[in-house]
């Protein structure tokens, strides 16, 4: 791993090793905000450890982080195990923070036939959406009189 090490920019970091003893030492050492989470565990237990980054006492994160996951669209994959279990339990014991498919990832793509887009979905931090308040008063430019003119 030296040699991808020495390919990462200075504000990146890499993190080797099992998620359970890491994931708490990452999120207690103040990193940037989390902004992408790519899952590529593979197993149930695993998903269901690293969705803890996103609770966490601590944790920073975007209002909105996308998320891939690798294992979810074969045959053998269904919510009933694996990364797709894990993501409904996630949003069944996390009120503020739900998991969901990035709806519209789609929209506007060149390639709109890459079936990595079916693997993307989006976590809604709930609790910092609901406080977001404009800096602004709203524009009052356009009022129902002139759109049913």
């Amino acid at each position: 791993m030296p040699k991808l090490q020495r390919r990462l920019k200075p504000r990146t970091s890499l993190v080797l090793g099992r998620i359970a003893a890491h994931l708490p030492q990452f999120v207690g050492s103040g990193p940037p905000p989390t902004g992408f989470i790519a899952c590529d565990v593979d197993l149930y237990s695993s998903t269901k450890r690293r969705a803890r980054l996103l609770t966490l006492p601590g944790r920073r994160m975007l209002r909105r982080v996308p998320m891939y996951f690798d294992d979810i669209d074969f045959i053998f994959n269904h919510r009933f195990a694996g990364e797709l279990l894990a993501i409904e339990e996630f949003n069944k014991e996390n009120p503020l923070i739900k998991i969901d498919r990035w709806r519209g990832v789609r929209k506007d793509r060149v390639f709109v036939e890459q079936s990595w887009l079916d693997r993307m979905y989006v976590a809604h931090d709930l609790g910092a959406i609901r406080r977001t308040s404009l800096a602004r008063a709203a524009s009052d430019a356009c009022s129902l009189d002139e759109v049913s003119a």
